[in-house]
């Protein structure tokens, strides 16, 4: 889509809500709910999808699928470094 000044604000937007729902989560321990993170997220998909997408890239701009080759190779390479991580950490 070349919307490079765009990035950083998305990017602010996941982490913050990340960090939030974490921090729930983390304070509310075992009695939340399934459902309520469920709910969390879908609101946070829903902010993703409404704001983001229409504000930045337009109503009319539908998503064409490119090839998952490489971030499946990245997560793979991500995935195998940190279990070899886990094993290291682990050991000592």
């Amino acid at each position: 889509m070349k919307k490079v000044k765009q990035i950083p604000m998305v990017i602010l937007y996941a982490l913050i809500f990340t960090f939030l729902v974490n921090g729930m989560m983390v304070n509310l321990g075992s009695s939340m709910s399934l459902f309520l993170i469920m709910g969390l997220n879908f609101l946070g998909g829903i902010v993703l999808n409404t704001f983001f997408w229409n504000e930045y890239l337009g109503k009319d701009i539908t998503y064409e699928a490119k090839s998952i080759q490489k971030p499946v190779l990245i997560f793979a390479l991500m995935l195998v470094l940190l279990m070899v991580l886990q094993g290291f950490m682990m050991r000592a």
